[in-house]
């Protein structure tokens, strides 16, 4: 990777960011993240070296944004984001997405939007990054998962969550997707080619405080978009997808020195396909916090040729995943991967894929 490249996008997200730092309605925020990503079909999951074509590299990424608070109500944020690889030899500027996302070495807002908050509501209107996690050790959904590893995707739209009764909150995200620059990497048969402009809308559910039986989360979604999925690649027709989530953490275990015991489950169903075909089944089972430091997390999924959102989890595959954090301070944070795929196709019947972290934020 160019040093010359890394300087100037470090240059240009921060230091834009810090001239306004002393502006008392203003807050500045900056994360650094460096990963190593591979993916082959050797066990070790390592690649054949990072100068070879075989999917690995070496990659940084780089998001400085501002928060300007008009009163206690009202605000508007604003991120510049940037992904470069060990082969990035220039930076471009962009404002749509050009690669479900950006691509490497291009430069964008990942965040530019007005939002609304009380003790009852938020609105967010313009882009925005929202996910709808499970709150399993690796944080992520098999309905998306927006910027992981070292990549950087985006809501364009409306977002809006309000508080209803006993812990429960109303969730609604309404997105725009053009046709040639989608801000999600969708999977092949989710393409949005058929209409020049799409929407899709979410409608969820949710509780993410502790019950008396020590569940941490239970979720319940709807997904809708019109025209965008196809089974033989000319016929369109709507995506109907629904979710369900539940976390269970077990705290208070001495051995675990103030961590907890995690369980996490996720079922998904694409409506508009045969069940046998549709369905995302994830668990996972994992220590989390332990000694405040360390979480420890083991991953079974199972994911149908046609449930096709842009989430981590590859269609028509078993997949088993570990993965380690370690939380050095409250600002720096590394973590590590290994998984494992069984693809039903046997033309690659086996893929592993491994990445390593650090993610620093000023």
């Amino acid at each position: 990777m160019k040093f010359r490249v890394i300087a100037v996008a470090l240059i240009t997200l921060i230091s834009g960011t810090q001239l306004f730092a002393q502006e008392k309605k203003l807050t500045t925020y900056t994360d650094i993240r460096l990963a190593y990503f591979g993916n082959t079909d050797e066990a070790t999951g390592l690649g054949h070296g990072m100068n070879q074509e075989s999917a690995d590299f070496f990659g940084v990424r780089l998001r400085s944004g501002i928060t300007y608070r008009f009163n206690e109500n009202h605000s508007f944020t604003a991120r510049l984001a940037t992904q470069l690889r060990d082969d990035t030899d220039e930076i471009k500027f962009t404002i749509k997405a050009d690669g479900g996302g950006i691509a490497p070495g291009s430069i964008s807002f990942d965040e530019a939007y007005y939002q609304f908050r009380n003790e009852n509501s938020t609105l967010k209107i313009g882009r925005f990054q929202e996910s709808v996690n499970v709150s399993s050790n690796a944080g992520r959904s098999s309905f998306r998962f927006q910027s992981n590893v070292i990549f950087i995707h985006w809501s364009d739209g409306i977002f809006y969550q309000r508080n209803l009764k006993n812990g429960w909150l109303g969730e609604f995200i309404g997105e725009y997707q053009p046709k040639d620059a989608v801000t999600f990497a969708y999977r092949s048969g989710m393409d949005f080619a058929e209409n020049d402009h799409n929407f899709t809308s979410y409608l969820g559910l949710e509780n993410r405080e502790r019950d008396n039986m020590n569940f941490i989360q239970k979720g319940f979604g709807f997904f809708y978009a019109p025209a965008s999925f196809t089974k033989n690649g000319t016929d369109y027709d709507d995506f109907i997808g629904i979710m369900s989530r539940a976390v269970y953490d077990l705290p208070g275990i001495d051995l675990l020195q103030g961590g907890s015991f995690r369980v996490a489950g996720e079922l998904s169903q694409n409506l508009n396909a045969d069940l046998s075909e549709g369905t995302s089944a994830i668990i996972s089972a994992g220590v989390n916090r332990f000694a405040n430091k360390h979480e420890l997390m083991v991953e079974f999924s199972r994911t149908d040729r046609f449930w096709l959102t842009a989430s981590t989890y590859n269609p028509s595959t078993d997949e088993i995943e570990i993965r380690w954090r370690y939380r050095a301070t409250n600002k720096l944070w590394f973590d590590a991967r290994w998984r494992a795929r069984v693809n039903d196709d046997d033309t690659i019947p086996y893929a592993y894929s491994t990445f390593i972290r650090a993610n620093y934020t000023l």
